[in-house]
């Protein structure tokens, strides 16, 4: 027996067209991809709901980047082009710089509601699950 135990060529050519099969379907990659625009759905509709409206611009303001993969890691981008969004999710001084505005922080509070519901570890759990599967049959 070897240190890693004994495993017959059926077992091998079995394991090799899982695998295989699995990149050939990019089913991990698939997987991933709507895992994480759950996520990305959910922290999104948040930080528009949390934003304060005056005139709506700023709510309309918020976009979110497609699902991309990026040095490894997958990647959401969710932003505000609006050129007053810092000052309102940060805080600013008033015109005469006197006082203070706090700021709302809505994308913060997005943020930490997404990793409050677990969402994000939700996600890590399926894929290592789903891995785990494929790779132990």
């Amino acid at each position: 027996m070897s240190e890693f135990g004994d495993i017959s060529d059926k077992q091998f050519q079995d394991f090799a067209k899982r695998v295989g099969d699995e990149v050939k379907t990019k089913g991990m990659l698939k997987k991933a991809t709507n895992r994480m625009n759950i996520v990305a759905n959910y922290t999104f509709r948040n930080v528009v709901k949390m934003t304060p409206t005056k005139t709506g611009t700023l709510k309309r303001g918020w976009s979110r980047s497609d699902v991309r993969y990026v040095n490894d890691e997958i990647v959401v981008k969710i932003s505000n082009d609006v050129n007053y969004a810092s000052f309102v999710e940060n805080g600013h001084r008033t015109v005469n710089g006197k006082n203070w505005v706090e700021g709302q922080f809505m994308a913060k509070k997005s943020l930490a509601m997404t990793e409050e519901n677990k969402l994000n570890k939700t996600m890590h759990k399926e894929l290592d699950g789903y891995l785990s599967k494929l790779l132990g049959g």
